[in-house]
């Protein structure tokens, strides 16, 4: 992207729906944004050891090339949540992190749903905010640093495959239909921001 120039012509059918929406859901300040000083809020208090924050702040403090230079400092996986293999899946990895941790590497989390019950009435909920978040949250839960998620496209996973324990003031409350408060509701899901999320996804435009 070269500039903002190129970003607004390429949303110009949406421009004013994303770039002016006001969050009516979950507030800004009841999520940790990346800053400066996210390393210092967010992971110094944890109980990660020494060595696991030393590793931590090349990752975050320092490009590709300088982590690639100074030897590797993370680990990384992919659970498909959902799948036949996902029970295994998440033990495996949730093991294989805290050997990271103890001993002293970061972790990296692909959140992946995969299962073709969620597909329902033609309608594809692999990318729904609900399961996307629920994914982000059992991916947390087992000590993942960074969360890789695509970007969420729908929502309602969960009462449309009759899956899981909901609150109706999932989909009312802390989200809507705007694609601004589905990303949000992952990012409550990643324990408020205080685990990244960087999301992929979203529809290929050819840049000219």
């Amino acid at each position: 992207m070269k500039n903002i120039t190129q970003l607004l012509d390429l949303i110009t059918k949406e421009r004013d729906y994303l770039l002016n929406h006001v969050c009516k859901t979950i507030p800004k300040n009841q999520i940790h944004l990346p800053s400066s000083s996210h390393f210092d809020e967010c992971f110094l208090p944890s109980n990660r050891n020494g060595q696991t924050l030393r590793s931590l702040a090349q990752l975050y403090k320092h490009g590709v090339r300088d982590a690639w230079n100074m030897g590797a400092v993370a680990v990384g996986a992919t659970v498909y949540f959902g799948s036949s293999e996902s029970d295994r899946q998440i033990i495996e990895v949730a093991r294989a992190f805290e050997e990271a941790h103890s001993l002293g590497m970061a972790t990296i989390l692909w959140c992946y749903t995969r299962n073709d019950a969620f597909v329902k009435d033609s309608v594809d909920y692999h990318t729904s905010a609900d399961m996307t978040g629920q994914a982000n949250h059992l991916g947390v839960s087992i000590q993942a640093d960074i969360i890789k998620q695509k970007l969420p496209t729908n929502n309602g996973g969960f009462t449309a495959i009759k899956f899981a324990k909901i609150n109706a003031e999932m989909y009312t409350k802390l989200s809507s239909e705007h694609p601004i408060d589905l990303c949000r509701y992952q990012v409550i899901n990643c324990y408020s921001g205080r685990i990244n999320l960087i999301n992929s996804g979203g529809e290929r435009v050819r840049l000219i």
